[in-house]
């Protein structure tokens, strides 16, 4: 038997004095001892927990100070930092249209395109060229605008001009010219000497000289209707000769 059974064994014999005599002293010993030390844990941790909660409150109150510090001497150095500057936040804005893109690509047609793009870009967009195609005429480079025309000349052939490449600006400038060149052909009937006057179909040196004589009676042409009051000229004549003159 070894010594485990004896001590069960014993126990068994002894009565309740005889058990509290041998063990219960030492049960109450070792029980309080073990609130002793749970009651030092507690205080311990309180002690700790307590301390941290003091050193918190003090680091909020440093931060909150320091921020009153900065926003009471610095109000303008941190409004420039916190606020963006107007032009940063400000987004480019991107025109757009349509231009049209004609001859020696794959899908001739009306495309979309935006300020940014060159005519490569939009090339792209009609397919690519074909194999006829002569790119030597072509500046792929160049920005594409709003109602542009763009043509794609076949090898062999000369790309027309103002017609490769066909701006607004350039059809104003050609309808400018046009209308230039209009003006200068038509003959100003209040400058026009009487040799002028004769290049006009209709009029011969008479009714030159009658033109030239209201002048100097009247004074300048205000319109082209007024030629009816000279002599020798009437609505039938001025009908015919309209398109040749000009008071300016």
């Amino acid at each position: 038997m070894n010594r485990w059974q004896q001590w069960l064994k014993s126990l068994k014999t002894k009565s309740l004095i005889g058990l509290w005599q041998d063990y219960g002293r030492r049960l109450v010993l070792y029980f309080g001892g073990f609130l002793l030390c749970l009651f030092i844990a507690i205080k311990v941790y309180q002690t700790i927990y307590s301390n941290e909660e003091v050193n918190q409150s003090e680091s909020y109150l440093m931060a909150d100070d320091r921020e009153y510090y900065l926003d009471d001497s610095e109000p303008t150095a941190l409004n420039e930092e916190s606020t963006p500057s107007s032009t940063a936040s400000e987004e480019k804005v991107v025109q757009k249209g349509y231009v049209d893109i004609k001859g020696a690509v794959k899908k001739p047609s009306i495309y979309p395109v935006d300020q940014e793009m060159r005519i490569y870009d939009v090339i792209d967009l009609a397919g690519g060229l074909t194999s006829e195609a002569d790119q030597t005429q072509i500046n792929l480079a160049q920005r594409v605008s709003d109602q542009m025309v763009i043509y794609i000349p076949k090898k062999g052939e000369q790309a027309p001009d103002l017609t490769t490449i066909n701006t607004p600006e350039t059809v104003a400038n050609s309808e400018t010219s046009e209308s230039s060149q209009q003006s200068s052909a038509l003959i100003n009937i209040n400058t026009a000497d009487s040799s002028q006057l004769q290049e006009i179909t209709g009029i011969g040196e008479k009714k030159a000289t009658e033109i030239i004589q209201y002048r100097e009676n009247n004074g300048s042409f205000q319109t082209v209707d007024e030629l009816t009051n000279v002599n020798g000229i009437g609505e039938k004549t001025l009908e015919n000769i309209r398109s040749q003159i000009t008071v300016e």
